[in-house]
C-alpha cells in the first residue's frame, strides 16, 4: 500500500509539475498557437478524470495521502481458465470528507458510487494529458522550426558578407561548417 500511495502521489505531482511548465512556457504568448491551446485546454479539462486528478493533488498535497483500498476477485479458481481481477480502489465517502473539491470533482465522484477505480481513470488521464502535450511539443517545434529557417538564412548572409561571396556558395560553406562542427573527432 505503501509503495501504490507513494507513486499515486508522484504521479500526482508530477502532472501537476507538467501544468506548471506549459503555463510558464505558454504565458504572454498570443496567436494561433495560443488560441488552440486554449481551446484544446478547455476540451482537455471537461473531461472528468482531469480535474478530478488535478484535485486529488491538492487532497494528497494540502490535506493526506488518500485511503487504498484494494480488490482482488478470482475466477474458476484452479481451473485452466482461471482469471483474477486486482484493482487499487479509493473511498468515495473517504474523498468527501475534504471540502476543497471543485464542482468537475464533486461531478466526477458522484458518478463513481462507492469507489473510484483507480486504474482506468490513471490511464484515461495520462493519455488525454500525453496527448495534450504531445499535440503542443510538435506545435511549438514547428513554429521555432520556422524561427531557425529564418535565422539560418541571416547566418548565411552573414557568411556570404564576410567571405566576400555570393549566397549560394555561403548557404553552401555554412553547411560544410556545420556538419564539421557537428561531426565527432577520432579520439
Amino acid at each position: 500500500h505503501a509503495q501504490t500511495a507513494q507513486r499515486l502521489h508522484n504521479y500526482t505531482a508530477s502532472t501537476m509539475t507538467l501544468v506548471d511548465h506549459v503555463r510558464r512556457i505558454m504565458r504572454g504568448r498570443t496567436g494561433p498557437i495560443a488560441e488552440a491551446f486554449e481551446e484544446r485546454k478547455r476540451e482537455l479539462l471537461s473531461h472528468p478524470e482531469v480535474p478530478f486528478m488535478q484535485d486529488l493533488r491538492n487532497f494528497t498535497l494540502h490535506r493526506s495521502l488518500p485511503i487504498l483500498a484494494h480488490r482482488l476477485s478470482v475466477t474458476n479458481v484452479n481451473a485452466p481458465g482461471q482469471t483474477m481481477d486486482s484493482e487499487v480502489e479509493l473511498s468515495v465517502t473517504s474523498l468527501r470528507e475534504w471540502d476543497r473539491w471543485t464542482s468537475p470533482s464533486l461531478s466526477f465522484l458522484a458518478q463513481c458510487g462507492e469507489v473510484v477505480v483507480l486504474r482506468p481513470v490513471v490511464q484515461e488521464h495520462g493519455e488525454r494529458v500525453l496527448t495534450f502535450n504531445n499535440w503542443l511539443h510538435d506545435e511549438l517545434s514547428m513554429a521555432n522550426a520556422a524561427g531557425l529557417d529564418e535565422l539560418n538564412k541571416l547566418v548565411a548572409a552573414r557568411n556570404a558578407a564576410l567571405a566576400g561571396t555570393d549566397l549560394p556558395e555561403a548557404e553552401r560553406l555554412t553547411q560544410e561548417w556545420t556538419t564539421r562542427r557537428d561531426t565527432p573527432r577520432p579520439s
